[in-house]
């Protein structure tokens, strides 16, 4: 895969931004929350166009992901207040995708972060 379209697939994966999920029962994760519940895991995720994968946030402040049709890439996430940042460097591209910040939020056993759905 080109690495134009790679970079695209890796800055929508996971990026943060502001999302308004439907639903009542969406509860916005506080950052101990999120370290509860998201960091340390081995993680599914779903992009919008069906895009599937593994992702985890490790508890040095790493991730790593890999898609079922064999993109990856590594970077590194933090917290602030109550929102998580990350930074993505999709294999074989050094300058990866800027830092990007957003809320994740709960319904469930399912999170949503930026346009993407994480589930244990």
């Amino acid at each position: 895969m080109p690495l134009k379209y790679s970079l695209t697939f890796a800055s929508t994966l996971l990026v943060a931004a502001p999302l308004a999920t439907s639903g009542v029962n969406a509860q916005q994760l506080t950052g101990t929350e999120i370290k509860q519940q998201i960091i340390g895991k081995n993680l599914n995720y779903r992009l919008r166009g069906n895009r599937i994968g593994k992702v985890i946030y490790a508890n040095n402040g790493t991730l790593r992901w890999r898609s079922k049709v064999g993109q990856s890439g590594k970077g590194e996430w933090r917290i602030e207040g109550d929102r998580m940042c990350t930074f993505f460097a999709p294999a074989g591209d050094w300058r990866g995708i800027p830092w990007r910040c957003g809320t994740i939020r709960a319904r469930g056993d399912k999170f949503r972060f930026g346009g993407t759905t994480l589930w244990r």
